[in-house]
């Protein structure tokens, strides 16, 4: 063997033997285990790049090459530990590449683990540093070009890339799918499964580790399938049932309908400083019209005046904005793709079963509002393909000369929620919507509507306008008058009265439950002065959902019109929620209650009906119990218009549907009967009320249940995720159109 090839040859095991202390540490800290099920498999990949480094001429350029490979594994493990912490379960897909200027954005230091990024960093420099005296010893022998391109080195490179080829083929082959036809609930559970499709992520990383994952999500890509495939798809949606009746069907046939998004809104929110779950008690105090929408305006409930909506004490959402907003206007969300990758090739007929696409086909005109810009996640180029006939962002504010408003487009700098409804009304709520204008020729609408002051982070933002005209109020509340800023302050005529004499209830309360003690007084911490921040945006949005109902009812349509309105997940910016509710960061992956959070639904036709399938009365208020999420928001608006439609398009239910399952859970110390609605999480695992899997493999229990529940749990689980299967190849393949 030649000094070259010798040398060459230890370098190329220096790049294999990092990469394989780089995977154990990514195991170890993601608590997969050590290595991959697959091992050999992740190897080979390892193998093939470390001979792209091999034939590189000269030591230092392979030595080069292949650190900075070892060092893109080592930023992986980062990536991929943040996400699996700070999204309880996802990990790093191409989607998420072309996201960074979002996730950039968004990015703040409290999404940094320090202790993590040192730790990776100093293996890193471990090997880096052995590498170094590696090369250091290869360069004590000059290095020879011919030798480079010797017979020996040539066979030794082809030698080795075809072994290592022939393995990572051979695998491939192996677990390649025979048929998508029959047994697809045996091909769910199978490794060819997750190694074809990105629909467990976790699952497919543990069996085929870094490099086979991304190996397997280059290939996965390709979305373009076979004929056969494509037949298969279109069976089993030709095949699905078509919903039209259920005892609330067309209740609110004929009605406009506005669905409002809240921006990480929590319960907690609209209680009195005080956190239960579910909600025992909503406060008027600081969201007088949420509270005026769930508990109405008058002491006897059900009167004409009466403008009681149904809560969903149980609506689930593991998933971030624009896949949360993907469920309420699409009913599902493309695996591990950024939407505008998928669309911007797609005629729009390819999702006419989105919500907006079909209330366009029965004569309404379709808007869509968002008080950030709407470039963010692309809206400006998606939602017109889904179905929208109008699109308002923060920099479609015009001022009275037509020029942009608000010139400042920066991130983290929210304008006033109430402000900006009142001057995008118009796209809210249509002037032709006007019954007293139009009468019987007005025009039907749909509206959805994302707000955005209630992000994170919830330190002091300068320029965050609903913190700034809101802070004092959420401390005083009518102890506060406006100055001339259009800001709340301190009444001046009350200075003199100590301040914990003039605190709302609920800033009280929250003193109480999370300040800190001195002096046998509850005082301000870091904590709660996040927790006000947090209720700035909440009062924000409050405001302007006034603002909007008013509308409603100066036109005279707020009895024709639904609302619905939903967070799209928790506050789980500096962990807020995790801190209010007590729950630690390592049980968030399997926690419902922290994922627990705000729906609200407002049906005139509901109103009037004498009783309402599944929907319960106490508390002050009506709610349903299912376990539910915003995947049920599409059935069950086109349940209450009258709109029949395949239920296989949707990956939820209506609210109203009978479930054809129903079981009994121990929690506590009583006994419950919950519905089986499972939920599946495009950023990790599949959740019922009462049981969690992120791997479909081991299933972990909430609460007491019985033997019999968990096997339908797994059979509903593995019903989901073909849904989910088949919905991703109609989606990428534009197969809506022929569709029977």
């Amino acid at each position: 063997m030649s000094k070259t090839l010798r040398n060459k040859f230890y370098l190329f095991l220096y790049f294999v033997i990092g990469s394989i202390i780089l995977e154990f540490v990514n195991f170890v800290i993601l608590d997969f285990g050590f290595f991959p099920q697959y091992f050999l498999y992740d190897l080979s990949i390892v193998a093939v790049i470390a001979m792209i480094a091999f034939i590189l001429p000269h030591y230092t350029a392979q030595y080069i090459a292949s650190t900075i490979m070892l060092g893109v594994h080592a930023v992986l493990i980062y990536a991929n530990y943040s996400l699996y912490n700070i999204y309880t379960g996802d990990l790093l897909s191409f989607d998420l590449f072309t996201l960074l200027k979002e996730a950039g954005a968004a990015m703040t230091t409290s999404f940094v683990y320090f202790s993590i990024v040192f730790q990776i960093v100093l293996v890193f420099l471990f090997i880096a540093i052995v590498g170094f005296l590696i090369l250091k010893f290869c360069l004590k022998d000059k290095y020879s070009l011919k030798n480079q391109f010797s017979i020996a080195t040539v066979f030794t490179f082809l030698g080795v890339q075809l072994l290592s080829l022939s393995v990572c083929g051979a695998y491939r082959a192996k677990l390649k799918p025979s048929s998508y036809n029959n047994n697809m609930q045996d091909y769910v559970f199978s490794d060819s499964f997750y190694m074809h499709t990105d629909i467990i992520k976790e699952n497919s990383f543990k069996k085929y580790g870094t490099y086979g994952f991304y190996l397997n999500m280059i290939f996965n890509t390709n979305h373009n399938q076979n004929k056969a495939v494509k037949r298969a798809a279109l069976d089993y949606f030709n095949k699905g049932a078509t919903y039209s009746s259920s005892d609330v069907f067309g209740v609110d046939r004929g009605n406009n309908v506005i669905v409002i998004m809240m921006e990480s809104l929590e319960w907690f929110a609209f209680e009195n400083g005080n956190y239960n779950y579910p909600v025992s008690e909503f406060s008027d105090e600081l969201t007088p019209n949420i509270y005026s929408l769930i508990a109405g305006s008058n002491s006897e409930p059900n009167t004409p005046e009466d403008k009681r909506a149904i809560v969903a004490n149980h609506f689930f959402a593991k998933s971030k904005t624009n896949i949360s907003e993907g469920y309420g206007i699409i009913g599902n969300y493309p695996v591990g793709q950024n939407l505008y990758s998928l669309i911007q090739n797609e005629p729009d007929e390819a999702f006419g079963y989105t919500l907006p696409n079909i209330l366009k086909q029965q004569g309404y005109v379709t808007n869509y509002v968002h008080s950030n810009t709407l470039s963010f996640y692309d809206r400006d180029k998606t939602h017109k393909h889904l179905g929208f006939d109008n699109l308002v962002g923060k920099e479609s504010i015009l001022d009275e000369d037509g020029k942009q408003k608000y010139e400042d487009l920066a991130f983290y700098h929210w304008i006033n929620e109430e402000t900006f409804v009142s001057e995008a009304m118009d796209g809210i709520v249509p002037k032709q919507a006007n019954e007293v204008e139009f009468g019987d020729d007005k025009q039907k609408f749909f509206t959805y509507y994302l707000n955005v002051s209630s992000h994170g982070n919830y330190y002091d933002n300068a320029n965050n306008q609903d913190q700034l005209k809101y802070k004092n109020y959420i401390k005083y509340g009518k102890n506060c008058v406006l100055d001339e800023d259009g800001y709340y302050i301190l009444d001046p005529l009350l200075e003199d009265t100590p301040a914990s004499e003039l605190y709302t209830e609920w800033y009280s309360n929250v003193l109480k439950n999370y300040g800190s003690l001195e002096d046998d007084k509850y005082v301000a911490n870091d904590l709660t002065n996040q927790i006000v921040n947090y209720m700035c945006g909440a009062k924000g949005l409050d405001a302007a959902i006034g603002v909007i109902i008013k509308q409603l009812k100066d036109y005279q349509i707020l009895d024709d019109t639904t609302l619905v309105l939903y967070a799209d997940h928790y506050a789980y910016y500096d962990s807020l929620s995790n801190k209010i509710k007590s729950i630690s960061l390592t049980e968030s992956d399997r926690s419902v209650e922290l994922t627990t959070i705000p729906f609200i639904l407002s049906s005139p036709g509901l109103k009037n009906m004498n009783t309402v399938p599944y929907v319960s009365h106490g508390q002050g208020y009506d709610y349903i119990d299912k376990f539910c999420s915003a995947y049920d928001i599409i059935p069950t608006v086109l349940d209450l218009l009258g709109i029949p439609f395949n239920t296989r398009l949707y990956l939820g239910n209506s609210l109203f549907n009978p479930e054809r399952t129903t079981y009994k859970a121990l929690v506590g110390d009583h006994e419950e009967v919950h519905t089986m609605n499972v939920y599946y999480s495009n950023i990790g695992g599949l959740y019922c009320q009462d049981v969690f899997t992120s791997n479909l493999k081991d299933y972990i229990a909430q609460n007491k249940i019985s033997q019999q529940t968990l096997l339908e749990f797994i059979n509903r689980v593995t019903d989901k995720v073909v849904n989910v299967f088949y919905l991703d190849i109609l989606n990428n393949n534009n197969l809506f159109p022929l569709l029977t």
